[in-house]
């Protein structure tokens, strides 16, 4: 091949190519015009040149209990109450709230994806946060030392959080949902162990749609899914929020039905005075 016929040839290829990629970047611009995106989507979509990327999961989806090793459920008189945490193999981390009720069997069951499997233990003592008030859920933090001690060949321990959050931040909730009423007019929830990624959103913005129910403070993490499908349901009180393999939250308040406008409420664990109050109050029970 001749030097002119070469020289031809490269500049075909070239001119070939930038064709292409002109006819590629419409075709994605045509389909993100096409999908009509509205406010409440551009927290969930994140663009990047040729690529479209949704983030947002659009449903609860059931978890193996190795998905969520260190879940555990908390029971009232055999039946669903909460969620909680294993600090260590005889130490469960949940919310006051969830221990309120008086003469009741409370126990927890550990490896339980499905409810008719599980090892049940019972408890052995109880500390509340000391300033715990349930009036406006202050301080919602309880640990509970249980027996027998959980296995760890189907479960493990879990670290508090260390480090910082962004707004937007994804974290996975995980619990035993209420589901519906029976005829009876007993709560029903899920056999199916069940977890959701939502994102973090600003303690302002939490504030004001809190200002007349709790005092949102800087010991406390929000989450909202502004899609309205996705958040939390009784029974998930007390689990765990999970952000990078570490415990960020215990789920603490919901104000309603998920709606897409009011948040999830946790306590903060990457709080220093609430992450010195678990630690100190771990060792004790453990002593």
């Amino acid at each position: 091949m001749g030097k002119k016929s070469f020289l031809t040839l490269l500049l075909a290829c070239a001119v070939l190519s930038h064709a292409l990629m002109a006819l590629s970047e419409k075709n994605i611009g045509n389909m993100f015009d096409n999908r009509k995106m509205t406010k409440e989507d551009s927290s969930d979509i994140h663009i990047r040149k040729k690529c479209l990327i949704d983030k947002m999961p659009h449903k609860h989806v059931a978890s193996k209990i190795q998905g969520v090793p260190n879940i555990v459920e908390v029971q009232k008189n055999f039946v669903t109450a909460c969620a909680g945490s294993i600090l260590a193999s005889a130490i469960i981390l949940t919310a006051a709230h969830c221990l309120s009720a008086k003469n009741v069997g409370y126990s927890v069951l550990s490896y339980t994806p499905l409810k008719k499997f599980g090892t049940r233990h019972r408890f052995m003592k109880v500390i509340k946060h000391p300033d715990y008030r349930r009036r406006d859920f202050s301080n919602d933090l309880a640990l509970i030392k249980i027996l027998p001690h959980i296995d760890f060949h189907f479960h493990e321990k879990i670290d508090l959080f260390h480090g910082y959050i962004f707004p937007f931040t994804y974290g996975t909730l995980s619990g035993w949902k209420y589901i519906d009423k029976t005829p009876r007019n007993q709560k029903k929830f899920s056999i199916k162990l069940k977890s959701t990624h939502v994102p973090i959103i600003s303690r302002v913005e939490c504030r004001k749609a809190y200002k007349k129910i709790a005092r949102i403070t800087d010991k406390h993490v929000c989450t909202l899914d502004r899609t309205g499908k996705l958040g939390s349901r009784e029974g998930d009180n007390g689990g765990p929020l999970i952000v990078k393999g570490q415990l960020l939250g215990v789920f603490s308040i919901r104000k309603g039905i998920i709606d897409g406008r009011t948040p999830d409420v946790f306590v903060n664990l990457n709080d220093p005075a609430n992450k010195a109050w678990v630690l100190t109050t771990k060792e004790e029970l453990l002593a």
